[in-house]
């Protein structure tokens, strides 16, 4: 395998690890203090993965609908 194929690899995993983790870390939050940073319990996955809400409501990204 190419060395750079690996690498890439390797940071998709990291970053895997990364967004499972924090959200993890999210959903053992209370409400109050999830509140305090801004999201609600329904919004962890989608702000763990890039996806937050615009002030209107829709997604930023339209791609991610």
């Amino acid at each position: 395998m190419n060395k750079s194929i690996l690498g890439r690899i390797l940071v998709g995993l990291v970053a895997a690890y990364r967004r499972r983790q924090t959200t993890h870390d999210l959903l053992n939050l209370n409400d109050h203090l999830l509140r305090d940073i801004g999201i609600d319990r329904g919004e962890i996955w989608d702000t763990v993965h890039g996806r937050m809400k615009s002030e209107t409501g829709l997604p930023s990204d339209p791609s991610a609908t």
